[in-house]
């Protein structure tokens, strides 16, 4: 065994059981506690390894598996599992004897990825900055629970690459390329995949619905991409000028009072941005409003709940679509409110037109 080895043994959390199922990445780390819930792995310096499943409840299905390793480099290890035995509420075992493939070993700070390989230490290098490039597209698009995939089309089971291709020939596509894909699920689905149309990089959706059939959709965020540009054009124009309403009517008894501000083009005399701010004893609102020819095009929702927690506010936004068909992506930071109030926000934006006018 190389003496390379030697910085894989030992003990280890790891995100996944080594079973005989096909698992593409494992992530291992040192736990803090010297015992610890969850799936643990041992790998020791004879060849052999060990992984089972630590259960903070006693009534659980325990499972260990056995099997051995070998280092092929400081870069690679291979897998074959032996042994799987199960107890606690279930009871079996078998003994697959399986060599389960090779995994390349990408270490970091603070924990060490096994990611399935073929040997190809370049091809593997840059699917480490692919599966980086996913794991900050799928928090980005948490942040839009409604989602925003388009074309979602039933495709026949066949080959994960073949699938990708059939899919984008379909929506009349020829210049596309397959990248990479990573399980973004409890399970082997859904999958999001990196592929590069036309030259851009582009993330689809691969989902399965029990019990045969697999969808494909195209993530389509090119229009908050759009808007997110107009917003920073909006916040970096010194040439805004900022006007401050203050008391504005309301019909609540427990507001103290609301400030507005506009903002608008000097010369075309065109409202640009608004913030709109409400005080009460027990919270405060803001709504800020960006416009394009005087049309919502973006409107975030900020609320702090004074008694209960007045350092995380609720966030909330909307990218406007089509105001007039009350079309958008609604966008959620934390728990913020799902709710468009169109008529509402149209008093103030129609104020706030008749303040730049007088």
């Amino acid at each position: 065994m190389s003496v390379n080895a030697q910085s894989l043994v030992g003990k280890w959390k790891i995100s996944h059981l080594i079973t005989e199922r096909t698992i593409d990445k494992y992530i291992i780390y040192k736990s803090e506690k010297e015992r610890s819930y969850g799936n643990h792995l041992s790998i020791n310096e004879d060849g052999t390894f060990s992984t089972y499943t630590r259960e903070e409840c006693g009534m659980s299905c325990f499972t260990t598996t056995l099997g051995i390793y070998k280092m092929i480099d400081e870069n690679y290890i291979r897998f074959t599992i032996k042994s799987i035995s199960k107890s606690g509420i279930c009871e079996g075992e078998s003994k697959p004897n399986k060599n389960i493939g090779l995994y390349y070993i990408h270490r970091e700070e603070n924990i060490i990825r096994l990611l399935k390989s073929n040997g190809n230490i370049e091809e593997d290098k840059q699917n480490v900055i692919y599966s980086k490039m996913i794991t900050y597209f799928f928090n980005f698009q948490r942040m839009f629970p409604s989602g925003n995939k388009i074309s979602s089309t039933k495709i026949e089971k066949m080959s994960e690459k073949d699938m990708v291709n059939t899919y984008l020939t379909n929506l009349g596509y020829t210049n596309f390329e397959y990248l990479f894909s990573k399980n973004i699920g409890y399970d082997d689905f859904p999958k999001i995949i990196l592929t590069k149309i036309k030259g851009e990089y582009q993330y689809l959706n691969l989902h399965f619905s029990y019990p045969k059939d697999y969808y494909l959709s195209i993530f389509n965020y090119e229009p908050i991409r759009k808007i997110d540009e107009n917003i920073n054009k909006i916040n970096s124009d010194k040439n805004l000028k900022a006007i401050n309403i203050e008391e504005i009517p309301t019909h609540h008894s427990d507001i103290i009072f609301s400030l507005l501000t506009v903002f608008s083009k000097t010369e075309k005399n065109t409202v640009e941005k608004i913030i709109h701010q409400v005080f009460s004893k027990n919270f405060t609102i803001t709504n800020i409003y960006y416009l394009e020819n005087e049309t919502p095009i973006y409107i975030e929702v900020d609320i702090i709940n004074l008694k209960r927690n007045p350092v995380l506010p609720s966030q909330s936004a909307f990218y406007i679509i089509d105001w007039n068909a009350n079309k958008y992506i609604f966008k959620n930071n934390n728990y913020g409110s799902r709710k468009f109030e169109k008529e509402k926000w149209e008093k103030i934006i129609e104020l706030s037109k008749e303040s730049i006018k007088n």
